[in-house]
Parts: C-alpha cells; sequence; structure tokens
C-alpha cells in the first residue's frame, strides 16, 4: 500500500473511532517529514469527498471529521463527532491508540466514544454489569488466545486526591482489564 493510501486507512480508522482526525496527527505521525509532503497530505484528506471539515463551535480548518459518505464507507457505527471541549484530550488519546498499533501487537481498541455509542459493547469488553466511568482507550496487546486488555485515562487538569482516587476504584472494579494504573 502507498504511504498516501496508508495514511488516509490510518485517518478513517481514527476518525471513524474517535470522531475526528486533526491535522497535527497527519503531519507528526502520518505523513512523511517535509513540509510539501504534510500539505499534501492534509490537502488530500480535505479534498477527499470522504472527509468534511470539523463544524461544532468554533470550526477550524485543523480538524476533518468523516463526511456522510465516509460514515457509510466506514459503517453505522461511526463515534459521532465530539464537543470541541474534548478536542485536545481526545488528540492526545488518539496519538497514544495510532502509536500502540504501530508499535506493538495490539489486536483491538475501543474508544470512549465507541463504549459510550454502544453500552452492550462496554459492558462485555469491560467485564462488568456496572459501566458507571468508562476508560479513554481500551485496547488488548498479544494473540487473541491470550491478549491482555488494559484500560488508558488521560487526565489533562489536576483532580483532587479524592476525585483520583475514586476514579482509579471505579476502573479497577472492572472485572476484565488485565491492569489499570494509578495516580495516587
Amino acid at each position: 500500500m502507498s504511504g498516501v493510501l496508508e495514511a488516509q486507512s490510518w485517518c478513517l480508522y481514527l476518525a471513524k473511532k474517535f470522531g475526528f482526525i486533526p491535522r497535527s496527527v497527519v503531519w507528526d505521525l502520518l505523513a512523511p517529514k517535509g513540509k510539501t509532503a504534510r500539505y499534501a497530505y492534509w490537502g488530500g484528506l480535505q479534498k477527499s469527498t470522504l472527509f468534511a471539515p470539523y463544524r461544532i463551535g468554533n470550526s477550524s480548518p485543523e480538524y476533518l471529521i468523516l463526511s456522510p459518505k465516509g460514515k457509510e464507507f466506514m459503517g453505522d457505527d461511526s463515534v459521532s463527532e465530539v464537543d470541541n471541549l474534548y478536542l485536545e484530550h481526545d488528540e492526545i488519546v488518539m496519538r497514544f491508540c495510532l502509536l500502540l498499533f504501530q508499535k506493538l501487537s495490539v489486536t483491538q481498541s475501543w474508544s470512549e466514544g465507541e463504549l459510550k455509542k454502544d453500552r452492550v459493547m462496554a459492558i462485555k469488553n469491560i467485564g462488568d454489569g456496572v459501566v458507571s466511568k468508562l476508560p479513554d482507550l481500551l485496547f488488548d496487546i498479544g494473540k487473541a488466545d491470550s491478549a491482555k486488555r488494559f484500560a488508558l485515562e488521560i487526565e489533562r487538569t489536576r483532580k483532587s486526591r479524592g476525585r483520583d482516587r475514586k476514579s482509579t476504584r471505579l476502573n479497577s472494579s472492572h472485572t476484565d482489564i488485565s491492569r489499570m494504573p494509578s495516580s495516587a
């Protein structure tokens, strides 16, 4: 697969999973180094009928979403556009997710948006009947028969100790997660 097609495939996958694709992820992680190549890759996505400009709140040329044609191509389970309040936070999670796939043998992953969209899938993948706190990213590493499930929670703002402990306790109560690191 050519570099442009591979980058577009990753962009479609990430936009389906997170509800958007930021220019910075394309430039930093998917396009070859060099200003011309970066602009060409981003310009190709902007011209594609599979993508549309992000338009919630203060729309920005730095973000794209799946167009109706892109959603049809990727399937009905695509995550909707996220509120612009969460763009920076979700971009950090998206970068982590992409690097996991590029560097480790990740077999499956689910974003918080995907888990929120399908409650049954969330319960099945987290492993308990009550889902009060969803991780930002849930992912499996290893071969299907021996994969370990991990959860990632990113906090961009400092939380009180009590809130941090409560979040860790809620996340660590899930029965099907192999390891939940604690910051407390």
